[in-house]
């Protein structure tokens, strides 16, 4: 017996964990070598409370006295009864897996010098367990550095949180395509470039969407759910459940777990990128169109006078009474007339000359611009309604080329109520808030947000601009009116002018019908 019991004792030496044994009221009987693994020798705790080595902090969590009055008047059960430190249950019932950190006796700081532990301990009873008359001798437990496989954890939950984190601010869009083509993640820049919300894109099937068959994008996420990385782009992408359109680089990369394939995908959006390289485009393209019309008209202003000339002159010499004669004369002289504004228009496009600009009152401008009009709407039975600011800040505009530019908006609307309708012009001052074309932080914009403006608005209750051709009608030569003698180069001078004032002009249909004109200009 007694050699069996110096292997035991020599056994329970040997183990690294902690072997403890512990009276009633929670006090070291026993402890074995192996705590000195916190700097105490065993004898150091024999008679001392087990709280001596846990960290303040992880008392109330684990010590009897502190947790069960918090169960008082509840049914806990086997499952969710507390894990605790001085644990009296036995058998199926005993602590498992308590999680608690001890304290190095060499450490005074509390925030240093700790090591996570996992505890497993029973009761020990003079009777069995079931007895109605027993009582408590104590309890055992073994205590198990676990410091290492804690702060790998911690660790982990550290890198997860980060990795989450950069996905979820990331600017691009990310999300997670799984074997069967479901959507397992999204971040919210996703949601942000696809116009869906969450339900929306989460609930999509990529191999049965319409939109990635028509972008060529199924077989491209299939070959990446095999192990190959793809990429593609520029490409138009229509999002399913928004019918938002986008240009945008899709790239593809493989993630194995468990011996299948998932796909994270990251989408770049360049549409805002690639209007602005198209709107460059167009520039250029106005820039030589304007050299190009700069060079003709100049070539063809001397003929046509050399011809008005020639037909002033012959219709003063030639007396014929021939009314055919005098009437080709005539049409010769309309033709060469109308010849001459086109050019005039050309030149105005082309190079139009340094602005006068002066301190105006925009509401003034508005003003003359409808008096030169006024005939037009009364005889197209056009109703004006004026609703004016009355503060309006003073803007510096030149006054004759805001006069063009206002009359030829005007002239338009009016055109487009052949039977009669109302022309309601409104100016206003306005902080700008909101991101929009031309409106935000970057370099290019031409407005700054927080910045104070001057806004007219014109709007007209005609049908309307044909979406079709809403992107197209501040092109040069562009337009639906060539057969009664439109040149297409109204709009185009327009926008000129505009922009040499460092202003912004959008034109918008209206959906309850009609169009809307709105200038803006710098106070």
């Amino acid at each position: 017996m007694k050699d069996n019991y110096q292997r035991f004792e020599l056994y329970v030496q040997a183990i690294p964990d902690i072997i403890y044994e512990l009276d009633a009221q929670g006090t070291f009987i026993f402890v074995n070598d192996s705590v000195e693994q916190l700097g105490y020798r065993p004898e150091e705790l024999i008679g001392q409370n087990f709280t001596k080595i846990v960290h303040p902090d992880d008392i109330e969590k684990v010590s009897r006295s502190f947790v069960l009055p918090k169960y008082r008047g509840k049914v806990t059960g086997d499952k969710n009864a507390p894990k605790l430190f001085d644990e009296r249950r036995t058998s199926d019932r005993m602590t498992k897996n308590l999680e608690a950190r001890l304290l190095s006796k060499s450490k005074k700081d509390v925030s240093i010098g700790c090591w996570y532990a996992e505890i497993h301990s029973f009761g020990r009873w003079d009777k069995d367990v079931s007895s109605e008359n027993k009582a408590l001798l104590g309890s055992v437990g073994i205590i198990r550095n676990v410091t290492e496989r804690k702060l790998a954890e911690e660790m982990l939950k550290k890198t997860h949180q980060m990795l989450y984190d950069i996905l979820e601010r990331s600017p691009f869009g990310i999300y997670l395509v799984n074997k069967e083509g479901g959507i397992e993640y999204v971040n919210p820049a996703m949601i942000n470039i696809s116009g869906c919300n969450h339900e929306e894109f989460t609930s999509q099937n990529v191999f049965k969407s319409s939109g990635y068959k028509k972008a060529d994008l199924t077989d491209k996420i299939k070959f990446a759910l095999e192990g190959a990385v793809f990429f593609l782009g520029p490409v138009e992408y229509v999002w399913d459940g928004s019918n938002k359109s986008i240009v945008g680089n899709f790239t593809g990369i493989p993630l194995e777990e468990e011996g299948k394939f998932k796909v994270i995908i990251f989408v770049e959006d360049i549409t805002e990128l690639k209007t602005t390289q198209m709107q460059l485009i167009q520039a250029k393209k106005m820039e030589v169109v304007g050299g190009l019309a700069s060079g003709v008209a100049h070539e063809v202003k001397n003929p046509l006078s050399t011809i008005l000339y020639g037909v002033e002159y012959l219709r003063k010499k030639i007396r014929s009474e021939d009314e055919k004669i005098a009437l080709t004369l005539k049409h010769i002289k309309e033709a060469v007339r109308r010849a001459d504004n086109i050019i005039r228009e050309l030149l105005d496009f082309s190079s139009l000359p340094k602005l006068d600009s002066q301190k105006e009152d925009l509401n003034m401008v508005i003003d003359k611009a409808l008096s030169l009009t006024k005939h037009q709407f009364d005889k197209q039975h056009i109703e004006v309604i004026k609703d004016f600011e009355a503060a309006l800040s003073s803007v510096k505009i030149d006054r004759n080329r805001i006069e063009q530019v206002l009359v030829n908006l005007v002239l338009n609307a009016i055109e487009s109520m052949p039977k009669g309708g109302q022309l309601r012009l409104r100016t206003y001052n306005k902080k700008l808030t909101e991101l929009d074309e031309g409106i935000g932080f970057r370099r290019e914009d031409v407005f700054k947000l927080g910045e104070k403006v001057v806004v007219a608005e014109i709007e007209d209750t005609g049908p309307g601009i044909p979406e079709n051709i809403l992107d197209k009608i501040f092109d040069p030569f562009f337009t639906t009116k060539r057969n009664i003698g439109g040149t297409g180069l109204g709009l185009s001078i327009v926008m000129n002018i505009i922009k040499l004032h460092d202003g912004r002009i959008d034109i918008r249909n209206k959906k309850e019908g009609g169009v809307i004109v709105r200038l803006m200009f710098k106070i």
